[in-house]
């Protein structure tokens, strides 16, 4: 084997160049831990000569102090987006630029036709046995008479419910809001829960022709069908069916 090799000297502790390049934001770091030459609230800036151009006194610099490179000596490391990230003070704080988005307005006028439909939040049942149903539908029917409504045909499920109704009044915005409020709040104090009952927004569709009005209410009665729940429409109690086709008399506020 050869001669051992010497064993290496170790290299002293680089001392930090009080002119290196420094960035020209400003640390919140204790003095104590501050490095000669990093801006400070006395001295924010560094010299000029040691800070060049970027096109903007906003822009942050492209140079900052980097890693160790030899005794005494600071390299700068370049900034891959070189003037392009705004400092703070840079940003202006003015209005917006894009106002929010308010809601549509429901078209309302004196005899208006509707189809309106409201579903549980989430897809979630709004009528759990049948004291919510009963409840649900004598709500219905206070609204309609307190309002001067004319329901044609109503149907309840247990995740939404269905109405065709005419407004003789501009109110129909009004009334559904008493409607689906009151109703929430009932279903909330009696299951001790909160949150949104129903999800969003009624939806409400302008029938513009009797006909339309025809087969609206001939798809609200079918609705318990469709979902499979009974055979025939009449065998749904809750929906206005059988007090359309003579079976039982309708409850006051229905033609």
């Amino acid at each position: 084997m050869g001669a051992e090799s010497a064993a290496p000297v170790p290299r002293p502790c680089p001392q930090p160049n009080p002119q290196a390049l420094v960035p020209d934001v400003a640390f919140a770091l204790p003095t104590s831990r501050r490095l000669p030459g990093w801006p400070s609230l006395s001295n924010p800036r560094p010299p000029p000569e040691t800070c060049p151009p970027t096109g903007s006194g906003d822009m942050v610099p492209d140079l900052v102090p980097g890693h160790v490179s030899g005794p005494g000596r600071v390299a700068p490391i370049r900034w891959p987006l070189r003037g392009r990230i705004p400092t703070r003070d840079a940003v202006s704080v003015g209005s917006p630029t894009l106002e929010p988005m308010g809601r549509t307005p429901r078209i309302q006028f004196s005899g208006a036709l509707y189809h309106v439909t409201t579903r549980g939040n989430a897809k979630q049942r709004v009528c759990l046995d049948d004291w919510d149903f009963v409840a649900l539908v004598t709500r219905i029917g206070e609204t309609v008479m307190r309002y001067g409504w004319v329901c044609h045909s109503y149907c309840l499920l247990g995740n939404h419910f269905h109405l065709s109704v005419a407004t003789p009044e501009a109110n129909l915005a009004k009334g559904m809001r008493i409607l689906n409020g009151s109703y929430a709040q009932r279903f909330n104090r009696r299951y001790d829960r909160v949150g949104h009952v129903f999800q969003g927004r009624y939806g409400a569709e302008l029938l513009r022709r009797h006909e339309h009005m025809l087969e609206v209410s001939r798809y609200i009665a079918l609705n318990p069908v469709r979902a499979g729940i009974c055979l025939r429409p009449e065998l749904w109690p809750w929906s206005s069916y059988c007090a359309t086709i003579g079976l039982e008399e309708p409850p006051p506020g229905w033609p």
